[in-house]
């Protein structure tokens, strides 16, 4: 029988259990890691809905997890699509409360064994963070150590009110594009404000700068024989084919705010296909100074490199293509020449050169 798992539940318990403080991010990860010791191996795994004040926090801590889930190598991550319109069908919201009957008739609809549910809880003093879970035949909760987050934590501040916190040790320092940022790159983009969990970007140092292709392209030939003559076999024409296999398009986006998003689909597909040492790939992988979120700029954030940095002489970037996060097709992704700034999308299989960004 197929194991599937749909998660991700922050469920309410009144019981009063210790969890130390963390974090939102943290609590993210170390839920998502949890929960993937505990379930077995090979499971299909469906992230459905979790309780918060905000659909807007609900929102963000689904993807988070989703993105967190379908990075590991021990559990399959159920198609968010297909789990959003189950839960369309089923008339529930991302923020909303799962009663057991309907993680249960959930669950079958998509062939689950598991169903994760949980909830993000004020208790005074902290929220209380929480993931478990559920055997759907069972009623068996599989679930991680309770977490508490600061009440004032910035992060849940802002998705929970919309209001930015100031942190008390110091006013918040402010960057200019072509300063150095946290993580020792280059500015290159203020919103101006702190939205979504950021407000900067900057590109990470010239010494990080890589090649590499985007993805795989594989081509195969083949020939078609065709007997002119009922007659002869001598008189007999051959024709070329080809034939391209691309996979599935991934469904990226062009936009500023979407590279983090592209990285971690492209790097789920690429996963999938058994790729290594591709662009997104060496970018989720880059460890500079201690700072493990880097990802591959999508299209629009590649712009403006090139227009905030590259023409004014900063960054250290060559005159080459750089490869974007945003797919144009199934065969081609979006390249930009760092000589003249024209973008163009560009076979998959091509070798450019590549640059880190993150969000801070």
């Amino acid at each position: 029988m197929k194991k599937c798992i749909l998660l991700i539940i922050f469920a309410f318990t009144g019981a009063a259990l210790f969890a130390q403080n963390v974090s939102l991010d943290q609590a993210v990860q170390t839920s998502a890691q949890a929960i993937e010791t505990r379930l077995p191996k090979g499971a299909k795994t469906a992230v459905l809905t979790f309780t918060s004040a905000k659909q807007v926090f609900s929102d963000y801590i689904i993807d988070e997890l989703a993105t967190a889930l379908s990075l590991s190598k021990n559990l399959q991550l159920i198609d968010r699509q297909y789990t959003d319109a189950i839960r369309k069908e089923f008339n529930i919201q991302f923020s909303g409360d799962v009663s057991d009957d309907e993680v249960k008739s959930i669950g079958k609809q998509l062939g689950a064994q598991y169903v994760v549910t949980g909830s993000l809880v004020d208790i005074g003093n902290a929220y209380r963070f929480r993931v478990a879970a559920i055997n759907i035949e069972t009623n068996v909760r599989e679930g991680s150590p309770p977490l508490n987050i600061n009440i004032n934590d910035p992060q849940v501040t802002f998705l929970l009110t919309g209001q930015r916190t100031t942190q008390t040790s110091g006013a918040e320092k402010v960057y200019k594009v072509g300063d150095f940022g946290p993580a020792g790159g280059i500015v290159f983009y203020d919103k101006g404000r702190f939205s979504n969990g950021w407000r900067y970007l900057e590109v990470a140092p010239a010494e990080t700068e890589f090649r590499a292709g985007w993805a795989t392209v594989t081509i195969t030939f083949g020939s078609i024989v065709t007997k002119n003559s009922k007659s002869s076999l001598k008189n007999t024409t051959t024709t070329s084919i080809t034939s391209t296999y691309v996979g599935t398009v991934i469904d990226t986006s062009t936009a500023v705010e979407s590279g983090k998003r592209n990285t971690d689909l492209i790097v789920e597909r690429l996963r999938q296909s058994y790729e290594n040492g591709r662009a997104a790939q060496l970018c989720v992988s880059l460890n500079y100074d201690g700072f493990t979120d880097w990802f591959l700029p999508s299209k629009d954030e590649l712009d403006l490199m090139y227009k905030n940095l590259k023409r004014k002489g900063l960054g250290g970037f060559g005159d080459d293509h750089y490869w974007s996060s945003s797919q144009s097709n199934g065969s081609n992704a979006w390249s930009q020449h760092f000589s003249d700034g024209r973008q163009e999308y560009s076979l998959k299989n091509s070798t450019y050169s590549v640059r880190a960004v993150r969000a801070f």
